[in-house]
């Protein structure tokens, strides 16, 4: 159980950067990804992880960007 907890935590943290990319015109409110550990990691190296998290498995998470975020002055 908890190596699936740091898998999750690694394969949430690790596409954020790229997907934060692709809507420049809006950058606050609810963002919402779906996404497989396969897609994320390719299905290679999903492969080794596939005892705690099925490759094909999906996972879905939210992100809420509040209104008042300015992309210049990111919190510290």
């Amino acid at each position: 159980m908890f190596y699936r907890i740091i898998l999750i935590i690694f394969i949430l943290s690790t596409p954020l950067i790229g997907y934060a990319q692709d809507d420049r015109l809006r950058t606050t409110g609810k963002f919402e990804f779906n996404t497989t550990s396969a897609e994320i990691l390719g299905e290679e190296y999903a492969i080794n992880y596939e005892e705690v998290l099925a490759p094909d498995e999906s996972i879905k998470w939210t992100v809420h960007v509040p209104e008042n975020y300015d992309p210049a002055y990111p919190p510290v």
